[in-house]
Protein backbone atom coordinates (compact mmCIF):
# COMPACT_ATOMS: atom_id res chain seq x y z
CA UNK A 1 0.00 0.00 0.00
CA UNK A 2 3.02 2.01 1.36
CA UNK A 3 4.80 1.75 -2.53
CA UNK A 4 1.91 2.01 -4.11
CA UNK A 5 0.95 5.01 -2.57
CA UNK A 6 4.62 6.75 -3.60
CA UNK A 7 4.28 5.19 -7.09
CA UNK A 8 1.54 6.80 -7.53
CA UNK A 9 3.06 10.50 -6.35
CA UNK A 10 6.17 9.83 -8.31
CA UNK A 11 3.75 9.60 -11.35
CA UNK A 12 2.30 12.75 -10.50
CA UNK A 13 4.94 14.97 -10.41
CA UNK A 14 8.43 12.56 -9.92
CA UNK A 15 10.50 13.06 -6.69
CA UNK A 16 9.59 16.29 -5.88
CA UNK A 17 6.01 15.26 -5.35
CA UNK A 18 6.94 12.20 -3.32
CA UNK A 19 8.95 14.21 -1.06
CA UNK A 20 6.20 16.53 -0.53
CA UNK A 21 3.76 13.53 -0.40
CA UNK A 22 5.94 12.58 2.74
CA UNK A 23 6.60 15.91 4.10
CA UNK A 24 2.26 16.06 3.97
CA UNK A 25 2.10 12.90 6.06
CA UNK A 26 4.49 13.62 8.47
CA UNK A 27 2.92 16.77 9.27
CA UNK A 28 -1.10 15.49 9.57
CA UNK A 29 0.15 11.78 11.28
CA UNK A 30 1.96 14.21 13.90
CA UNK A 31 -1.20 16.29 13.88
CA UNK A 32 -3.26 13.48 14.66
CA UNK A 33 -0.78 11.57 17.03
CA UNK A 34 1.01 14.05 18.69
CA UNK A 35 -0.21 17.69 18.82
CA UNK A 36 0.38 17.86 22.39
CA UNK A 37 3.62 16.97 22.51
CA UNK A 38 4.47 19.36 19.98
CA UNK A 39 2.69 22.31 21.78
CA UNK A 40 4.37 21.77 24.97
CA UNK A 41 7.38 22.36 22.59
CA UNK A 42 6.03 25.51 21.63
CA UNK A 43 4.99 26.60 25.13
CA UNK A 44 8.57 25.87 26.51
CA UNK A 45 10.19 28.18 23.72
CA UNK A 46 7.89 30.78 25.25
CA UNK A 47 5.01 30.43 23.53
CA UNK A 48 6.29 32.81 20.99
CA UNK A 49 6.45 31.70 17.02
CA UNK A 50 7.16 33.25 13.85
CA UNK A 51 4.42 32.19 11.06
CA UNK A 52 4.65 33.22 7.27
CA UNK A 53 6.41 36.04 8.23
CA UNK A 54 3.47 37.12 11.19
CA UNK A 55 4.62 36.42 15.23
CA UNK A 56 2.57 35.53 17.10
CA UNK A 57 1.89 35.28 20.95
CA UNK A 58 0.21 32.03 21.83
CA UNK A 59 0.49 32.30 25.47
CA UNK A 60 -3.11 33.09 26.36
CA UNK A 61 -5.10 29.90 27.89
CA UNK A 62 -8.14 30.69 25.17
CA UNK A 63 -5.08 28.58 22.79
CA UNK A 64 -4.94 24.94 23.60
CA UNK A 65 -2.02 22.97 24.05
CA UNK A 66 -2.87 21.01 20.70
CA UNK A 67 -3.63 23.53 18.52
CA UNK A 68 -0.34 25.07 19.06
CA UNK A 69 1.08 22.07 17.25
CA UNK A 70 -0.26 23.41 13.87
CA UNK A 71 2.03 26.59 13.68
CA UNK A 72 5.66 24.22 13.58
CA UNK A 73 3.90 21.28 11.47
CA UNK A 74 2.78 24.86 8.68
CA UNK A 75 -0.95 23.23 9.20
CA UNK A 76 -2.69 26.62 10.62
CA UNK A 77 -4.86 27.95 7.88
CA UNK A 78 -2.52 26.79 5.43
CA UNK A 79 -5.23 27.01 2.66
CA UNK A 80 -6.10 30.50 3.65
CA UNK A 81 -2.24 31.39 3.76
CA UNK A 82 -1.70 29.83 0.35
CA UNK A 83 -4.91 31.43 -1.58
CA UNK A 84 -4.08 35.16 -0.06
CA UNK A 85 -0.71 35.16 -1.04
CA UNK A 86 -1.32 34.57 -4.57
CA UNK A 87 -5.02 36.13 -5.21
CA UNK A 88 -5.03 38.98 -2.68
CA UNK A 89 -5.69 42.36 -4.50
CA UNK A 90 -3.31 45.00 -2.15
CA UNK A 91 -5.46 48.22 -3.39
CA UNK A 92 -8.64 46.77 -1.86
CA UNK A 93 -10.28 47.64 0.93
CA UNK A 94 -10.63 44.35 3.34
CA UNK A 95 -13.41 43.42 5.80
CA UNK A 96 -13.14 39.61 7.65
CA UNK A 97 -15.50 37.79 8.98
CA UNK A 98 -14.18 35.92 12.03
CA UNK A 99 -10.64 36.61 13.18
CA UNK A 100 -9.43 33.76 15.43
CA UNK A 101 -6.43 35.08 16.96
CA UNK A 102 -5.30 37.35 14.64
CA UNK A 103 -3.13 35.71 12.34
CA UNK A 104 -4.86 35.39 8.98
CA UNK A 105 -5.99 39.60 9.86
CA UNK A 106 -1.72 40.39 10.30
CA UNK A 107 -1.05 38.21 7.55
CA UNK A 108 -3.43 40.35 5.11
CA UNK A 109 -2.77 43.40 6.62
CA UNK A 110 1.17 42.90 5.57
CA UNK A 111 -0.06 42.16 1.74
CA UNK A 112 -2.11 45.37 1.34
CA UNK A 113 -1.49 48.78 0.72
CA UNK A 114 -2.53 51.80 2.68
CA UNK A 115 -6.25 51.15 2.98
CA UNK A 116 -9.07 50.14 5.47
CA UNK A 117 -8.95 46.85 7.58
CA UNK A 118 -11.80 45.70 9.58
CA UNK A 119 -11.58 42.52 11.44
CA UNK A 120 -15.09 41.14 13.00
CA UNK A 121 -14.75 38.61 15.59
CA UNK A 122 -17.76 37.22 17.75
CA UNK A 123 -16.03 35.83 20.83
CA UNK A 124 -14.89 37.70 23.35
CA UNK A 125 -12.37 35.73 24.59
CA UNK A 126 -10.20 36.15 21.56
CA UNK A 127 -10.40 39.98 21.19
CA UNK A 128 -7.24 40.91 23.31
CA UNK A 129 -5.41 37.98 21.69
CA UNK A 130 -6.33 39.65 18.31
CA UNK A 131 -4.88 42.92 19.61
CA UNK A 132 -2.15 41.58 21.46
CA UNK A 133 -1.05 39.86 17.48
CA UNK A 134 -1.91 43.32 16.02
CA UNK A 135 0.96 45.29 17.85
CA UNK A 136 3.48 43.00 17.95
CA UNK A 137 3.29 42.78 13.70
CA UNK A 138 2.32 47.14 13.52
CA UNK A 139 -0.54 46.22 11.82
CA UNK A 140 -3.13 48.66 11.27
CA UNK A 141 -6.36 47.05 10.81
CA UNK A 142 -9.63 47.48 13.53
CA UNK A 143 -10.91 44.63 15.53
CA UNK A 144 -14.36 44.92 16.17
CA UNK A 145 -16.01 42.53 18.88
CA UNK A 146 -19.67 41.45 17.04
CA UNK A 147 -20.79 38.52 15.77
CA UNK A 148 -22.18 38.38 11.80
CA UNK A 149 -25.51 37.81 12.05
CA UNK A 150 -27.89 38.92 8.84
CA UNK A 151 -30.44 40.61 10.49
CA UNK A 152 -28.00 42.94 12.45
CA UNK A 153 -29.97 41.21 15.38
CA UNK A 154 -28.15 40.48 19.14
CA UNK A 155 -27.87 36.73 18.86
CA UNK A 156 -26.52 33.63 20.64
CA UNK A 157 -22.66 32.81 20.16
CA UNK A 158 -21.64 29.41 21.25
CA UNK A 159 -18.11 28.96 22.61
CA UNK A 160 -16.29 25.69 21.22
CA UNK A 161 -13.70 23.85 23.46
CA UNK A 162 -11.18 24.80 20.62
CA UNK A 163 -11.52 28.33 19.77
CA UNK A 164 -11.20 27.53 16.32
CA UNK A 165 -14.88 25.85 16.76
CA UNK A 166 -16.92 29.14 18.23
CA UNK A 167 -19.90 29.86 16.00
CA UNK A 168 -23.27 31.13 16.20
CA UNK A 169 -24.36 27.94 14.54
CA UNK A 170 -22.93 25.06 16.41
CA UNK A 171 -24.49 24.95 19.76
CA UNK A 172 -22.43 23.98 22.46
CA UNK A 173 -23.02 24.52 26.68
CA UNK A 174 -21.34 27.66 26.78
CA UNK A 175 -23.73 30.49 25.80
CA UNK A 176 -23.13 34.13 25.22
CA UNK A 177 -25.51 36.93 23.87
CA UNK A 178 -23.07 39.05 21.41
CA UNK A 179 -24.19 41.76 19.27
CA UNK A 180 -24.59 40.76 15.78
CA UNK A 181 -23.75 42.71 12.62
CA UNK A 182 -24.82 42.18 9.13
CA UNK A 183 -23.19 42.43 5.87
CA UNK A 184 -25.79 45.69 5.16
CA UNK A 185 -24.30 47.15 8.21
CA UNK A 186 -20.68 46.78 7.35
CA UNK A 187 -20.53 48.01 3.81
CA UNK A 188 -22.23 51.14 5.14
CA UNK A 189 -18.95 52.35 5.97
CA UNK A 190 -17.30 51.80 2.61
CA UNK A 191 -17.74 54.19 -0.40
CA UNK A 192 -15.53 51.14 -3.28
CA UNK A 193 -15.54 48.17 -3.55
CA UNK A 194 -14.05 45.39 -1.04
CA UNK A 195 -12.25 42.16 -0.56
CA UNK A 196 -14.16 39.83 1.90
CA UNK A 197 -12.28 36.93 4.08
CA UNK A 198 -15.20 34.94 5.71
CA UNK A 199 -14.73 32.04 8.41
CA UNK A 200 -17.09 31.84 10.55
CA UNK A 201 -18.02 28.32 11.61
CA UNK A 202 -21.02 27.54 9.37
CA UNK A 203 -22.36 31.50 9.41
CA UNK A 204 -21.51 31.27 5.71
CA UNK A 205 -24.74 29.97 4.54
CA UNK A 206 -26.34 32.60 6.86
CA UNK A 207 -24.57 35.31 4.85
CA UNK A 208 -25.40 33.58 1.33
CA UNK A 209 -29.23 32.73 2.14
CA UNK A 210 -30.06 36.24 3.42
CA UNK A 211 -27.36 39.17 1.80
CA UNK A 212 -25.97 37.64 -1.55
CA UNK A 213 -27.41 40.92 -3.24
CA UNK A 214 -25.53 42.78 -0.96
CA UNK A 215 -22.40 40.60 -1.24
CA UNK A 216 -22.29 40.91 -5.09
CA UNK A 217 -22.86 44.34 -5.13
CA UNK A 218 -20.40 45.60 -2.93
CA UNK A 219 -17.71 42.71 -3.00
CA UNK A 220 -15.45 42.55 -5.74
CA UNK A 221 -12.97 39.44 -3.99
CA UNK A 222 -14.24 37.23 -1.55
CA UNK A 223 -12.19 34.55 0.25
CA UNK A 224 -14.80 32.24 1.62
CA UNK A 225 -14.40 28.70 3.68
CA UNK A 226 -17.76 26.40 3.31
CA UNK A 227 -18.42 23.79 6.93
CA UNK A 228 -19.27 21.04 6.66
CA UNK A 229 -21.00 20.12 9.89
CA UNK A 230 -24.37 21.66 9.00
CA UNK A 231 -26.98 20.15 6.57
CA UNK A 232 -26.20 22.52 3.99
CA UNK A 233 -25.17 21.51 0.14
CA UNK A 234 -22.55 23.35 -0.62
CA UNK A 235 -22.78 22.50 -4.23
CA UNK A 236 -25.99 24.64 -3.93
CA UNK A 237 -24.11 27.52 -2.70
CA UNK A 238 -21.39 27.55 -5.24
CA UNK A 239 -24.00 27.81 -7.78
CA UNK A 240 -25.78 30.39 -5.92
CA UNK A 241 -22.31 32.24 -6.39
CA UNK A 242 -21.71 31.66 -9.84
CA UNK A 243 -25.68 32.93 -10.71
CA UNK A 244 -24.86 36.07 -8.28
CA UNK A 245 -21.71 36.76 -10.85
CA UNK A 246 -18.78 35.48 -8.79
CA UNK A 247 -16.82 32.93 -11.06
CA UNK A 248 -14.41 30.20 -9.21
CA UNK A 249 -10.83 31.02 -9.51
CA UNK A 250 -9.12 29.12 -7.18
CA UNK A 251 -9.82 26.62 -4.47
CA UNK A 252 -7.56 25.00 -1.56
CA UNK A 253 -9.09 22.32 0.45
CA UNK A 254 -12.58 23.91 1.71
CA UNK A 255 -10.92 27.50 0.84
CA UNK A 256 -12.64 29.22 -2.49
CA UNK A 257 -11.38 32.54 -3.64
CA UNK A 258 -14.32 34.21 -6.16
CA UNK A 259 -14.19 37.40 -8.22
CA UNK A 260 -16.93 39.20 -9.66
CA UNK A 261 -17.88 39.32 -13.36
CA UNK A 262 -20.65 41.09 -13.77
CA UNK A 263 -18.57 44.48 -13.26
Amino acid sequence: MVVGRILELYREGGIRRVKTGITDFVRYWSKENCPELIGKVVELKGDRVSYHGVTLDLSDSVIGTDLKARFPLGLYEAAEVELIEERLPPDNPVVELGGGIGFISCFTNANIWDVEHVVIEANPELIDVIETNRELNEATFKTHHAAYQSAGETTKFYVHEKFVGGSVQRETDRVLEVNGESLAMIVDNFDQEITMIVDIEGGEFDLLDNELDILASHCSHLFIEFHKFTDADVKEYEERLLDAGFKLYDRRNDVRFYETTSR
